[in-house]
């Protein structure tokens, strides 16, 4: 071009930062990476800042589609760290906790669930850790409350399995009591109802 550049081919499709994330509770930066698909739809993955821009942490991200390879990492770092210099003070910046419960911040308590923060921290978002995305994506409303009620007014028939769901309940009330944590742990023959007592106790949190 007319004012000195070159272009260089660096990756497969447009790849651009679109956000920095900081965990509040170490200090780590990580960065938000986002491609274009050949199918013109926009994939993303977060990454740590110092993955992003190493060789072996970038050529990770081709597990999640993105348009390079192990031979591309190098020019791909090089693009990353221009791009991120060129934006500084630009990109959006989130404050992001991989922990769900209780959170304390400036002296102010809040209650961390996934795509919500109960009390003054509401500029904190969780993000999972690496391999429980799904995990947190259970941890959503789903179904009536009505109906959920009706189905536990039946376990007053089987104390045990009611104490699994009073034990889901009770557990943010330990920190407001300075309550230490405890375990339930039922043993039993197999078929016994076990597993549907945990999955019934789990339903009072999420999906």
């Amino acid at each position: 071009r007319g004012d000195g550049a070159t272009r260089a081919c660096v990756a497969g499709g447009p790849v651009v930062v679109t956000r920095e994330e900081r965990d509040i509770a170490t200090s780590r930066m990580h960065l938000r990476l986002g491609w274009l698909e050949p199918g013109r739809s926009w994939m993303c993955s977060t990454v740590g800042r110092a993955a992003a821009l190493d060789s072996k942490g970038v050529a990770s991200c081709a597990d999640y589609g993105a348009p390079w390879s192990a031979l591309d990492t190098r020019e791909v770092i090089r693009y990353i760290s221009s791009f991120e210099r060129a934006n500084r003070g630009k990109l959006p910046r989130i404050n992001t906790t991989t922990r769900l419960g209780w959170l304390l911040r400036d002296g102010e308590p809040s209650f961390i669930l996934p795509g919500r923060v109960i009390g003054p921290g509401g500029n904190i978002q969780a993000v999972p850790p690496e391999g429980l995305r799904a995990s947190f994506d259970g941890w959503q409303p789903r179904g009536r409350w009505e109906d959920w009620k009706e189905v536990v007014t039946h376990l007053a028939e089987y104390p045990l399995a009611l104490l699994g769901v009073h034990a889901a309940l009770a557990a943010p009330l330990l920190w407001i009591l300075h309550a230490p944590s405890f375990v339930v742990d039922w043993s039993g023959v197999t078929s016994g109802g076990k597993s549907s007592t945990l999955r019934l106790a789990a339903s009072a949190w999420g999906d």
